[in-house]
């Protein structure tokens, strides 16, 4: 319910320290049994996990291959194939943690997400046997001990990581260990527990109350946690504390014991893995074939057929494989090696030819717009105490620097613009500014691509350096609400504004700074004389651009139905003005004319009712907001008027 975007279980996620905790229980009570009775063997251990984990895996992997090549574009392809190498030698944890965030939209898309847990848990199975083989030979409680302080250590680590750090504190071992490390002394416990000890614990009040606790602990985080809780450090004590707690006092004899084994929810059990496995590639290819986000009925109806794939591939594939008359030992290694090859190799031919991107034939056009301009391999550096200025516009040595252009990855785009209005009229200019950098005084960004204070010292430097070439006309381009409301999924807390008075991370304090530095930035360059140019923000798209333009590659369609279907794709004006509406209520205050323009490019881009992508020929847009060298171009004129 979670991975289908219902609002409800909005910290679904916690699922996975759920399992972390009940699979260091079960597992470690397997290997401390074994290993009380003489009778533990590594390679009988490996032999099981093989016989569990990799028969309906590689169905699975098996069964997305042919979606992957059919619905999958280029860039998909590559990192479908990337993971293929990292879920076969249990390392997709390690591969997701450098591609791209969790929350990430992209991470919808990726069939094959959910495997980092897997990898994570076989990663921790790889090292433990070991470990307790060799502490064996000193004291249970010894050994216990040292397992206890190296999850703590881990539980430390990921606390202290989570907010500089956050994807790898999730994805990585390192940082999950102490989660697996519950269960396991859980195990430790029950096995070489003192009757008297047990019999303090089995009070059936005691129990009940600590099951309900337990239970309302992991339902607390399910429904209450969201993107926005700092995972997994101190927080992630609630489900995994409370799973904890029902693992220690549920029994047969307490409602929570009951409940958890009633027959539905032990099927549920049986089959969860298979469930597991199944769901996301579900999900994700279906996000992948209609482009934009599938309907709840779409989503229950998948999750629906994740239960009956999981009830087949558990009943044909599980219980055979885990049956050892049916298959040998040496069948298993050998399945498990032939396997594992095989899908290495495909991963690695499908990112050796980079996604095979000859099965879409995207226009030449259209993939000369998704490419960046490029205008700073023409760029001028003029001399500066301070570091690198940009110098555009005419060739001609007597061209006159006209103007100034200042701010983020929007100013980058709409470069090409400038640069054709400047070049008509024998003019130069100069930029600078950096990607998630607004160019205002006094603001700053919290968590964005650079340290705390560039922006604003950047912001400073670009103001110093008008003055000090007494420039006349400045340009100020940013996606603005970016800082202020986000995007059309709401603020991140990567670009909430903060200055020296205001360090709140909250859309309120960010709104304020952003009004503050506005009007400041405003009248210190009118007190220079400076015109001030202020490009609203162009529409925003919801769609991912190259992929709608591929999508439409592989069908057989007419110039007149690609359009359509570019327009059904493309952004309604109402939903891209709602977005701005805040700060263009806060352009709206600034007093038309005296240095000031506030200018307005929807009409470029937006018909009355729709802001289009683009069309059968042309895209307007690299990706879901940066205009493309094309769209950008549109409004030199516009820009003329500015500069003439």
């Amino acid at each position: 319910m979670f991975h289908a975007g219902f609002q409800m279980f909005s910290g679904g996620f916690v699922g996975v320290d759920v399992f972390f905790v009940i699979s260091g229980y079960l597992i470690t009570t397997i290997i401390l049994t074994e290993m009380e009775q003489g009778r533990f063997s590594l390679i009988n251990f490996y032999e099981r996990r093989a016989r569990r984990i990799l028969p309906a895996l590689f169905l699975v992997m098996l069964a997305s291959l042919p979606f992957a090549w059919f619905w999958l574009i280029p860039s998909n392809l590559v990192s479908f194939s990337q993971s293929l190498v990292g879920v076969s030698t249990f390392t997709s944890n390690i591969h997701f943690s450098h591609d791209t965030g969790y929350w990430a939209t992209a991470n919808e898309l990726k069939p094959l997400l959910h495997t980092w847990s897997l990898a994570v848990e076989e990663q921790y199975y790889v090292f433990f046997p070991l470990y307790l083989i060799l502490l064996w030979r000193f004291r249970k409680r010894w050994i216990l001990s040292s397992f206890m302080v190296i999850a703590a250590i881990s539980l430390m680590v990921a606390q202290l990581r989570v907010d500089d750090h956050p994807i790898e504190t999730f994805f990585l071992l390192p940082t999950r260990l102490w989660e697996l490390a519950i269960g396991a002394g859980i195990a430790f416990y029950f096995l070489y527990r003192k009757n008297t000890i047990y019999t303090l614990l089995s009070h059936k009040l005691i129990d009940e109350l600590m099951c309900l606790a337990g239970l309302f602990m992991i339902a607390y985080a399910v429904f209450a946690f969201d993107e926005t809780v700092p995972f997994p450090g101190i927080y992630a004590l609630v489900p995994t504390a409370g799973t904890g707690l029902i693992l220690l006092f549920s029994s047969s004899q307490t409602l929570v014991g009951r409940l958890l084994g009633t027959k539905m929810l032990v099927g549920i059990g049986l089959i969860s893995y298979s469930a597991y496995l199944w769901h996301q590639p579900l999900f994700a290819f279906a996000r992948n074939r209609i482009l934009t986000e599938p309907s709840g009925q779409l989503y229950l109806a998948l999750a629906a057929l994740s239960i009956v794939l999981a009830y087949l591939s558990w009943r044909y594939v599980e219980t055979p494989f885990r049956t050892k008359g049916i298959y040998s030992r040496k069948a298993i290694f050998t399945f498990a090696a032939a396997g594992t090859i095989f899908f290495i190799l495909v991963g690695l031919i499908g990112e050796h030819n980079e996604g095979f991107q000859n099965r879409f034939k995207v226009a030449q056009s259209i993939l000369d717009d998704f490419a960046d301009h490029k205008l700073f391999d023409s760029c001028k550096n003029i001399p500066d105490s301070q570091g690198w200025v940009c110098a555009l516009g005419s060739n001609k040595v007597d061209s006159d620097l006209s103007f100034a252009v200042f701010g983020d990855s929007h100013a980058i785009a709409l470069l090409p613009a400038f640069d054709l209005a400047a070049d008509s009229i024998n003019k130069k200019y100069i930029f600078l500014g950096d990607v998630g950098c607004l160019p205002l005084l006094g603001a700053d960004v919290a968590k964005g691509n650079h340290p705390i204070g560039f922006c604003e010292r950047l912001a400073t430097r670009q103001f110093e350096y008008v003055k000090e070439k007494k420039i006349r006309t400045v340009f100020l381009v940013a996606r603005w609400s970016l800082f202020t409301d986000g995007g059309y999924h709401g603020l991140d807390k990567e670009h909430f504004l903060i200055n020296k008075n205001s360090n709140k991370l909250t859309r309120e304090a960010s709104r304020e700074v952003f009004v503050n530095a506005l009007m400041n930035t405003i009248e210190e360059y009118r007190s220079i004389g400076v015109i001030v140019n202020i490009i609203e923000q162009v529409p925003e798209q919801k769609t991912d651009v190259k992929r709608l333009y591929d999508h439409i590659s592989i069908l057989n369609l007419t110039e007149n139905e690609k359009d359509n279907v570019i327009e059904n794709y493309s952004i309604s004006r109402i939903s891209s003005n709602k977005l701005q509406a805040f700060n263009r209520s806060v352009f709206e205050t600034i007093s038309p004319g005296g240095g000031v323009n506030v200018v307005n490019l929807d009409d470029y881009y937006c018909s009355s009712g729709i802001c289009l992508i683009g069309d059968s020929n042309h895209s307007n847009y690299r990706d879901h907001d940066h205009l493309s060298t094309f769209a950008a171009e549109l409004v030199a004129n516009e820009i003329l008027k500015l500069i003439e």
